[in-house]
């Protein structure tokens, strides 16, 4: 799409673990009345949504070169990748698998470093074999809104243990080494307090997500919200987007 003659950068939309694309409705809704008149694009994960079968063995640099692939697909590189929680770390390796799809990141509520160890793994997976129900609620209703679990759990039912565990132990395992050294895009963190908590200082709290050597990283903190940073505030979540792609496409950036 275009405005006054100059290309605008498509913004790709990534959902979360057990998502779909009808995650973002309503983003894409609040975008198109804001004003900001790009072509939106949203891309469901391996074995989420319509994007079935899903792999026995989840892998993010798979996920991510699945979203480049799209996004070549659709003639839109290098595009402004946003993603939520699992979609955030597929988002930040998708520059990593094709450096030229991608203009800028914004990352949803994600840590990059490090997410889950070993042994919770372990214990996740004994839960959901025990008492499935009560381990999603233990996971989900802890980190999202109460009126919000019911509709989570129509994605996270179509998704199977197996398949539950293998993204988890695809996060464990698709860190972005060296505090996000490689990530050398302009890159926006949208943080609640589940990922920011603001008991330590801020360097080292990003440190500890995996950002410490993110270097055009900005910030911005959602301090209302759980882990549905966009339902949660959504206001302030697409002036936030939108205020960062103006900045992207403007001439500081270039």
């Amino acid at each position: 799409m275009t405005a006054a003659g100059v290309a605008l950068t498509t913004i790709v939309l990534v959902h979360g673990l057990g998502g779909d694309r009808h995650v973002w409705d309503d983003v894409r809704q609040r975008l198109a009345r804001s004003g900001v008149a790009h072509d939106v694009l949203t891309v469901e994960l391996p074995g989420h949504g319509e994007n079935l079968p899903g792999p026995k063995a989840p892998s993010i640099d798979a996920a991510a070169r699945q979203v480049a692939a799209r996004i070549r697909q659709a003639h839109a590189a290098p595009a402004i990748v946003v993603g939520h929680s699992l979609g955030g770390i597929v988002a930040a390796h998708v520059p990593l698998v094709d450096a030229g799809a991608v203009e800028a990141l914004v990352l949803v509520d994600i840590p990059i470093g490090p997410t889950w160890a070993g042994d919770e793994i372990a214990q996740m997976q004994h839960a959901l074999a025990t008492d499935r129900d009560r381990a999603l609620r233990d996971w989900f209703g802890a980190i999202c809104q109460p009126s919000q679990y019911a509709r989570l759990l129509v994605g996270l039912g179509k998704l199977s243990n197996d398949a539950l565990v293998g993204w988890m132990n695809a996060m464990k395992d698709g860190a972005v080494p060296d505090g996000g050294r490689a990530l050398v895009v302009p890159t926006l963190l949208m943080a609640s307090p589940l990922v920011l908590p603001g008991k330590k200082p801020r360097a080292a709290e990003l440190a500890d997500a995996g950002y410490a050597h993110v270097a055009r990283l900005q910030v911005e903190t959602f301090a209302q919200s759980k882990h549905w940073i966009m339902w949660d505030e959504p206001d302030k979540f697409v002036a936030v987007l939108a205020k960062f792609v103006r900045a992207v496409e403007g001439p500081s950036f270039h």
